[in-house]
This record gives C-alpha cells, sequence and structure tokens, in this order.
C-alpha cells in the first residue's frame, strides 16, 4: 500500500514539474508578445519630423519631348556604334573555325573534320543509352 501511494507522489511530482516548465514558457511568450505591442504603440505615437512633403503632384498634360531629333540621333548612334564594335570584335576574332580558318592562318591543307551533332541530337543520345543501360540492369537482375 505505501509503494503504491509512493509512486502516486512521484507521478504528481513528476506531472507538477511538468506544468511548471509550461508555465514558466507562457509566462515567457506573454512577456515577448506585450514587449512587442509596447514596441508598436510607442512606435506609432512617435511623431516623426524628419519628413515632410516639398511638393505636391499636380495632374496636368503629359509631358513632351522638346527635341525628338535628339533622341533619334543618339539611338541611331548608338546602334551605328554597336554595329561598328561588334564588326571590329569579329575583325579582332584569331580562333579557328572552320576548315577553311586552318587553311588560311596555318596554311595547311585539312586532313579530316570532325562532325558535330545538334544538341538536340546530344541530348536524344543520352536519353537513349540511359534506357539501354536500364534494360541492361533489368535484364540481369531477372536473370540474376
Amino acid at each position: 500500500d505505501w509503494r503504491n501511494q509512493l509512486l502516486m507522489v512521484t507521478d504528481v511530482a513528476v506531472e507538477y514539474r511538468i506544468l511548471e516548465r509550461e508555465t514558466q514558457r507562457v509566462r515567457q511568450s506573454y512577456e515577448l508578445i506585450t514587449g512587442k505591442i509596447t514596441e508598436m504603440n510607442l512606435a506609432s505615437a512617435s511623431s516623426d519630423d524628419t519628413a515632410r512633403v516639398l511638393d505636391h503632384a499636380e495632374l496636368g498634360e503629359p509631358i513632351d519631348l522638346k527635341n525628338r531629333r535628339t533622341v533619334l540621333l543618339a539611338t541611331f548612334g548608338a546602334f551605328a556604334l554597336s554595329v561598328m564594335i561588334c564588326l571590329l570584335l569579329e575583325r579582332l576574332d584569331t580562333s579557328i573555325k572552320t576548315s577553311e580558318d586552318v587553311e588560311r592562318y596555318l596554311g595547311l591543307p585539312v586532313v579530316a573534320l570532325i562532325p558535330t551533332y545538334p544538341e538536340k541530337d546530344k541530348r536524344r543520345e543520352k536519353r537513349l543509352r540511359r534506357e539501354r543501360r536500364k534494360r541492361l540492369t533489368v535484364a540481369e537482375e531477372a536473370a540474376g
């Protein structure tokens, strides 16, 4: 009988500790929330005189470009300059890309060419290889 009472007292003590911790957590949350509310009230109550309206917006005519010729010339000039830069960069490029470049820069005849495949074909080849590997692993698992 005294063992049952001791177990009951122990259970009550454990429950009390659990409730005490829960109470502390709730109290801390309450203090945090009330602190934030106090900060918000102080921030909204303070009047900040550092910002003020200098000019009010007025409804009127849309802005008209007074000098359309300048805008047109600037656009054309920028286009012409960009085309010139592209042509200059192309002219200064000395990388070898075609068989004609090999003959022109190195003076050697082209013996063979390595064919290139479009990116779409490369992706298709990779997909087919993966499918073949899957079929082989499935066949090996079925056989073994």
